[in-house]
């Protein structure tokens, strides 16, 4: 078996700003009315805003809770798998 790690991708420095770009233009985000504004560069801050649209309201004239739970798993795996080993620590 090889040691090395396999894809393409396995080379790529992700950043905060290329995953925030990634992310506003998931069609599933796009569809939802999800826009990330912002994720600090050591992936410990993320802020997101949800518009509220007549495609993602629910009938008391709230947000829909997958909507909202569909944003915060995919950034908070993102955000655990992506920050940096701090003081030997893995995350």
């Amino acid at each position: 078996m090889s040691t090395h790690k396999q894809g393409f991708l396995r080379n790529v420095k992700l950043t905060a700003n290329m995953l925030r770009l990634g992310m506003n233009l998931w069609p599933p985000f796009i569809g939802a009315g999800i826009h990330v504004l912002h994720i600090a560069d050591d992936f410990r801050e993320i802020k997101v805003r949800m518009a509220l649209r007549w495609y993602n309201r629910n009938y008391v004239g709230t947000h829909f809770g997958s909507g909202i739970t569909s944003a915060w798993r995919r950034l908070a795996c993102a955000a655990t798998s992506l920050r940096p080993v701090v003081a030997g620590r893995s995350p």
